[in-house]
């Protein structure tokens, strides 16, 4: 009887795909990016994104099924993908994607067109990959929110989402859609007026698509701090607690106040929630060059904010707070923590996640801005690097080719097996297996 050694912690599954990646590619679009990677309920591997650079239409998003062990599931969709295309729309981005309790689907993104400028859009599949044509308008539902600045807001250079030149959700990194326990779906956008003026909307809708009208009378509401009514609220994501309150992150800035790190909290009916920061449902937390991008559930009811910090270089960046706002003293001393990796080098997380036993994985990419990035894999106990990952150094890049590759989004398996989807080159999107 033979036996195998365990594998070390942070190498790659020589099990999974081909020494532990897969490539994935859309008939027909020769440019895949995958955005978004999850674990479903038959524990296979499920992914979404876009693919690029077709005929007729030019992008078009995609959802997959991989077997556990990175093989296709030929059985979704066609051949393993669901490929879809939104009415109208020229451009395509997918942000993330929610399992419903009967296994189907919902993917949120945001798509932009000639009759709509990076509207929000969501669509379902069912557990074989088929589109649900019972929910929206033919599986899709399209979510143009007019919006008109706040009361007493002037400016000359002052314009409408639509003609806006500035990009509003590709810089709020990933954003979510939650399913709810009554069926409804929680999903968000960041809406940006100019340059000078942004604040998010939360929004809820029901199970068949429609905007939610028990949610604030309109199915939606609009997040903007008070301090900076004027100046930029920038909402960059959202989860629902245990509790079933609704909380969101990112950043504030402009004006006479200082930029800062945000976090803000709801109830159920849109309401801010005053006993989250003690005064309007708003923690800011002081910080000139930082953005809490993504939410991790810790234990006790904290809350674990992973971002970065757009200094030069960029460095990656977390930040743990309690329940009711205040800071999380164990964590860093309260404090924001702050990685980089290398001297000299960026370090940029794009996702995060939690692991059973409390140890924190970060995703991204290390490297020179605009030169040569690789895929990096992160693991922490609070704000120090796990030694028992990756023989003791916390941490693992992974080169598949040269020029810029990073992760884009992670997931864990159940064994705790660290999944992780990725941008590799111009014409090549992974998935990838680390063992834990």
């Amino acid at each position: 009887m033979s036996t195998h050694p365990m594998a070390s912690a942070g190498t790659l599954d020589q099990e999974f795909g081909i020494k532990g990646v897969v490539s994935i590619s859309v008939p027909g679009y020769p440019y895949p990016n995958i955005t978004s990677v999850g674990i479903g309920p038959d524990k296979k591997i499920y992914f979404a994104g876009t693919g690029e650079g077709g005929t007729e239409p030019r992008v078009v998003y995609v959802l997959g099924r991989l077997n556990e062990d990175g093989t296709t599931d030929t059985t979704f969709g066609t051949a393993g993908l669901a490929i879809g295309h939104v009415p109208g729309a020229s451009l395509i981005n997918v942000k993330s994607f929610a399992f419903q309790p009967d296994a189907s689907l919902v993917i949120l993104g945001n798509a932009s067109g000639l009759e709509y400028y990076d509207a929000p859009f969501l669509a379902r599949y069912d557990a074989d990959g088929k589109l649900d044509t019972s929910f929206g308008t033919d599986g899709h539902c399209l979510l143009i929110i007019n919006l008109a600045p706040p009361a007493g807001f002037i400016s000359s250079s002052a314009k409408n989402y639509r003609e806006s030149s500035t990009a509003s959700d590709n810089a709020s990194g990933a954003q979510g859609v939650v399913i709810l326990p009554d069926g409804k779906i929680l999903a968000f956008k960041q809406h940006m007026f100019n340059l000078a003026l942004s604040h998010g909307l939360i929004i809820r809708l029901t199970q068949d698509g429609s905007l939610d009208p028990e949610f604030n009378q309109l199915g939606y509401i609009a997040v903007i701090h008070p301090d900076y009514l004027h100046h930029r609220t920038l909402l960059r994501n959202i989860m629902v607690q245990a509790d079933g309150k609704y909380l969101g992150c990112g950043n504030v800035g402009g004006g006479e106040h200082p930029r800062a790190l945000m976090f803000v909290r709801y109830d159920t009916t849109g309401i801010p929630d005053v006993s989250f920061g003690g005064k309007n449902g708003f923690v800011t937390i002081a910080d000139d060059q930082s953005a809490v991008e993504w939410m991790v559930q810790q234990p006790n009811r904290r809350i674990l904010g992973v971002g970065n910090a757009y200094s030069a270089p960029t460095k990656g960046m977390m930040i743990s707070i309690e329940h009711d706002g205040s800071p999380n003293i164990q964590f860093n001393r309260g404090e924001a923590f702050y990685t980089d990796l290398e001297p000299g080098a960026m370090t940029a997380w794009e996702g995060a996640a939690l692991q059973r036993n409390g140890r924190i994985v970060t995703v991204g990419g290390v490297g020179q801005f605009n030169g040569e990035v690789d895929i990096v894999v992160a693991r922490f106990i609070d704000a120090q690097f796990d030694p028992d990952f990756n023989n003791g150094q916390g941490w693992v890049r992974t080169r598949l080719a040269n020029g810029a590759q990073y992760a884009t989004g992670v997931t864990l398996q159940e064994d705790g097996k660290i999944v992780v989807c990725a941008f590799a080159s111009a014409s090549r999107a992974v998935i990838l297996r680390y063992h834990a």
